[in-house]
């Protein structure tokens, strides 16, 4: 399977901002990355009155939008799908995936957490949690990074989820 790495937290504690700056880094190391974003509400792909969504109102599945170099699918499903169901889906167009959420699936995770959002004290505790990045000092026993130390963090993903070296 495509290596991987879930960043998980509340809303609000810098997830996304934190992987919108990982991802140059890990390009710059030679790495394809793709990112996969968990969502617990219904994501909004194309709005209504476009032509991918008037052709999805008529019954077509999959729709596929393409245009100049993007293109995107939109295909329903019978149930939310497994984080290990979307992976293998993209797995031959990446070298890692970088995950936003997906907190109960069995992959390595890192969680965000931020004093000002609050955070759950049960995430760092997560059999599959590798580290921590947060504002504050935690005693989780795990590798603890700060938000401002992206080259480490990078770094770090390389040595133990593209190596395969443990963490702990």
């Amino acid at each position: 399977m495509t290596p991987a790495v879930s960043f998980i937290g509340r809303s609000g504690s810098g997830k996304t901002t934190l992987l919108v700056r990982l991802i140059p880094l890990l390009r710059e190391k030679g790495l394809r990355v793709g990112s996969v974003k968990r969502s617990h509400h219904e994501i909004e792909i194309d709005r209504e009155g476009k032509d991918s969504w008037l052709l999805k109102q008529a019954g077509a599945d999959p729709v596929i939008a393409a245009g100049g170099n993007l293109w995107a699918l939109i295909k329903s499903t019978e149930e939310d799908l497994r984080l290990t169901d979307l992976l293998e889906r993209i797995a031959k167009d990446v070298d890692l995936v970088l995950v936003e959420g997906f907190k109960n699936e069995e992959v390595p995770s890192i969680v965000v957490m931020r004093r000002e959002i609050g955070w759950d004290p049960e995430l760092p505790g997560k059999e599959n949690c590798i580290g921590v990045v947060a504002d504050c000092v935690l005693d989780t026993g795990l590798p603890r990074f700060s938000f401002n130390d992206d080259e480490k963090i990078a770094n770090f993903i390389m040595e133990h989820i593209i190596s395969g070296a443990a963490p702990r």
